[in-house]
């Protein structure tokens, strides 16, 4: 069962990866349309999390 979590949990390391860089984008900037593109990302994000996981099964 650990093993197996962790086989998971690396595949999606770099999603991971990419979501925190997404949020540290938003507290850094002062233009409006970064917070707003961030969000965008996030949703992305998210829809290649969710594909990743149903090519896992």
């Amino acid at each position: 069962m650990r093993q197996c979590h962790k086989q998971t949990q690396s595949k999606y390391q770099p999603i991971q990866e990419f979501n925190r860089e997404a949020s540290t984008l938003t507290p850094k900037s002062n233009n409006v349309e970064v917070p707003r593109s961030a969000v965008e990302m996030k949703v992305l994000i998210e829809q290649m999390r969710a594909w990743l996981a149903s090519r896992l099964r």
